[in-house]
């Protein structure tokens, strides 16, 4: 059973538009989540229970510039919320009911970095780096860590 997860990474866009750029796709074969952007949204989401569309996101207007770079974390706590978090602030959170992840035992059901799997019109357009993935979900501390990791910021 899956109590918690945190995905981290820094990203660049390298175009303004309305279309689906997938940052991460974590296949449904032991629980699915994804973040992204779809149209003039950003998000980051998990997919909850018996049904592959009840997805729950927590979603803000997408401001990212172009060019720039971003640190974006999606943190998932069961039965309590999901947050996107960006350079180390609450962009936006969904308080989430307590179901389990959705799964399938499709094997077939792959993870994707900067694109969906079988699907044309997902691809990023940027760079995607220094992706990092929690069996946990990271404290407001650790993330803010994270983001300040080699004193950069």
């Amino acid at each position: 059973t899956v109590s918690g997860f945190t995905f981290a990474v820094w990203v660049m866009k390298g175009i303004t538009d309305n279309s689906n750029h997938q940052i991460f796709l974590k296949g449904a074969n032991q629980g699915e989540a994804g973040m992204g952007i779809t149209g003039p949204l950003i998000g980051f989401g998990v997919c909850l229970g018996n049904d592959p569309s009840n997805w729950n996101s927590a979603i803000i207007t997408d401001t990212l510039k172009t060019l720039t770079w971003y640190f974006l974390v999606g943190r998932y706590i069961k039965g309590q919320k999901v947050d996107l978090i960006v350079n180390g602030y609450l962009a936006g959170s969904t308080a989430i009911p307590d179901l389990y992840l959705y799964q399938t035992g499709d094997t077939i059901n792959y993870s994707a970095i900067g694109t969906v799997p079988n699907q044309v019109n997902y691809g990023w357009n940027g760079i995607i780096d220094d992706i990092r993935v929690y069996n946990r979900a990271l404290s407001d501390t650790e993330i803010q860590e994270l983001y300040h990791e080699g004193s950069w910021q």
